[in-house]
């Protein structure tokens, strides 16, 4: 039946409900995709920068739009038109990247541990923390602090951020706290921040690493302080984890109805296969976090971290996981997870995230030097503090725009020259990049994190937008009044 505002089709399990809105948007992200190349190029940026960026933005309206499935297979068809790729070339760039494979497995992991029970026990276990009982943003902290000691742990983000939102599912549902409001949504970005900035914490992380390799190619000879570099870094995640709490506790007056419930130590009571469950969580953090500290050459490290990487890890648990049996039955029937535990328009949003935010990048686009261009005029003739502020304000700002790669890439080498040309140490600098072009999860495109938090049916775009512009003015205000002094400090100390 039809009437005007409203086309339904039928529905069945490979049909949906489809709108008027559904057509305009059709409409826009066609054009976008296959139309906006072909308006006059502008500064450096070229022929093929253009249609990259039409099909950049054509995706970042329809991910808005809550449409991640069709769109994103779109762009990637879209861009073997642009002279980037063939289309062969592109789709194996697009699902041969390790981030993508490292999410997929991680929500097969997320499925098995949720299904032996065991993340109520560990939500009710949250709630009986006596600091958390205190009220909602006492819980909203504890689970920041949660998720950036597990990051740091982990260096694994994108798994920490998952599982902390399942266990978070469970704590609202006996808070009796709804999607889309306010309070989880904040929250639940909180989570996604505290996760990424607490796996920068330690300096042997792949992403730090690339800005220590940065500042040598730059000034050969120049090293990084690691533990100066850690205590900065845990500083400023620190700074800005109260700094959340108390602006929407305080100024903005986020309301909230908080009733501690009671838990009964039966509540709080594990099975034989929980314990095994947790038992292997534990073993995945040791796996991720002792070989990075042993010497290069080391059996272990060799094998875990050069052979296995976080991506072999991730499917080793899994294997692990399909392979050990308690009372006759494995912990996951992975052919069954793969049903039921991905999320596959996410899957196809965050392979063609990555794969249009490294096209942009590239230099045949012509993007990256007019971004070069802009920064020059901004960057010149200001103190050492004013400096730093606005390398910091211009970072958080363009990792959420672009990608966090390429944001490290294309402002760390400037930024080291007109760092050591006013006078300032540049190992405090790559200190500061390495933690702020991090930070990017305001659009889809901009790294994993941001595809993986407008995939989350407990936000909406509209929401996302909100209280993240808010949360990257306050970490960019934090960081330049706390992290760009503390961390002058501690370098001139150590």
């Amino acid at each position: 039946m039809t009437n005007e505002n409203n086309k339904i089709v039928q529905q069945g399990k490979c049909t949906r409900t489809v709108h008027n809105k559904h057509y305009i948007d059709m409409v826009v992200i066609i054009f976008l995709m296959f139309g906006f190349g072909y308006l006059p190029t502008f500064l450096t940026v070229t022929r093929m920068g253009m249609h990259m960026l039409g099909i950049f933005l054509g995706c970042i309206y329809a991910w808005t739009s809550q449409k991640m499935d069709w769109p994103s297979l779109l762009a990637l068809i879209a861009m073997s038109f642009t002279g980037y790729g063939t289309l062969s070339e592109i789709i194996s760039s697009a699902f041969g990247h390790e981030v993508l494979w490292i999410v997929m497995f991680s929500m097969l992991l997320c499925y098995s541990i949720d299904n032996t029970g065991i993340l109520p026990i560990i939500s009710r276990k949250i709630l009986s923390i006596k600091f958390a009982r205190k009220g909602p943003w006492a819980l909203a902290f504890v689970f920041m602090i949660a998720a950036a000691i597990t990051g740091f742990l982990t260096i694994n983000a994108l798994t920490v951020i998952l599982l902390l939102w399942k266990i978070f599912y469970d704590v609202a549902d006996q808070l009796d706290l709804k999607p889309h409001d306010p309070y989880p949504t904040i929250v639940l970005i909180m989570i996604v921040i505290a996760g990424t900035t607490g796996s920068v914490i330690a300096p042997y992380t792949g992403f730090v690493l690339m800005s220590f390799g940065i500042l040598d190619s730059v000034i050969p000879g120049v090293i990084v302080n690691p533990l100066a570099y850690s205590v900065t870094v845990l500083i400023i995640n620190v700074a800005i984890f109260v700094a959340l709490i108390l602006f929407f506790k305080y100024i903005l007056r986020i309301k909230v109805s908080f009733r501690p419930i009671q838990i009964n130590d039966e509540d709080l009571k594990i099975n034989s296969r929980q314990k095994i469950m947790l038992g292997l969580i534990a073993l995945l953090i040791i796996t991720m976090m002792i070989p990075n500290l042993l010497p290069e050459g080391n059996i272990f490290r060799v094998f875990f971290v050069d052979k296995l990487g976080s991506l072999g890890i991730m499917i080793g648990i899994n294997i692990v996981l399909a392979l050990i049996t308690k009372d006759k039955e494995n912990f996951t029937n992975i052919a069954q997870s793969f049903k039921e535990g991905i999320s596959w328009g996410l899957f196809l949003m965050i392979a063609t995230a990555l794969t249009i935010s490294t096209a942009l990048a590239s230099e045949s686009t012509g993007v990256i030097e007019a971004i070069v261009h802009i920064l020059n005029p901004i960057l010149e003739g200001h103190s050492l503090f004013w400096l730093m502020t606005i390398i910091v304000a211009i970072s958080v700002i363009a990792t959420n725009l672009i990608n966090d790669m390429a944001t490290l890439s294309i402002i760390t080498p400037i930024a080291i020259v007109f760092v050591v040309n006013a006078g300032g140490d540049p190992a405090v600098i790559v200190t500061l990049l390495a933690f702020t072009c991090m930070l990017g999860f305001f659009l889809p495109a901009a790294s994993a994190m941001g595809a993986i938090t407008h995939g989350n049916e407990w936000l909406t775009p509209k929401l996302i937008y909100k209280y993240e512009s808010i949360m990257i003015v306050i970490i960019i205000i934090v960081t330049s009044l706390i992290g760009v002094p503390v961390a002058n400090l501690i370098f001139g100390l150590l």
